[in-house]
């Protein structure tokens, strides 16, 4: 996975959506302290920006990791591993207006290096979730056919 480290913090890098897909998110967190998730967002309008920000916010959930949101258009943030948005910038449209002064936001974040990455082991809590509630229906649905 690729990996940048910026004053000993590694970083792993997600690019526009795919902070949406959750294997990129996992190959992401591998090895990371903190995900990057740059976006341009001036495609999408205001309202698909606060979603794009939603996504980013869960995929920091799932790692356990703060995730730092650039935006050249739309929305910027730092997001706790809680998915609070612990700072954030108003959005910007940068395509419409390059012109326009940028937004610079200093924010101080603990640095946590996480033993368990829960984006890991998701896949197969998912897995295991569905073999239940499957055998739970089965079970139900023979049961009322008796």
């Amino acid at each position: 996975a690729r990996r940048l480290v910026a004053a000993g913090v590694r970083l792993g890098p997600l690019v526009c959506y795919e902070d949406m897909l959750p294997s990129a998110v996992r190959a992401a967190a591998r090895g990371a302290d903190m995900l990057l998730c740059a976006s341009n967002d001036g495609w999408l309008g205001p309202a698909a920006a606060r979603r794009h920000l939603a996504a980013t916010r869960l995929a920091a959930v799932e790692t356990g990791r703060f995730a730092l949101r650039p935006a050249l258009s739309g929305i910027s943030a730092v997001i706790d591993p809680l998915g609070r948005a612990i700072w954030t910038a108003p959005w910007i449209d940068g395509d419409l207006h390059p012109d326009a002064p940028g937004v610079v936001g200093i924010v101080e974040v603990p640095l946590r290096r996480p033993r368990l990455c829960g984006a890991l082991v998701s896949p197969w809590i998912a897995a295991a979730a569905c073999v239940v509630l499957l055998a739970g229906g089965w079970r139900r649905a023979r049961g009322s056919a008796r």
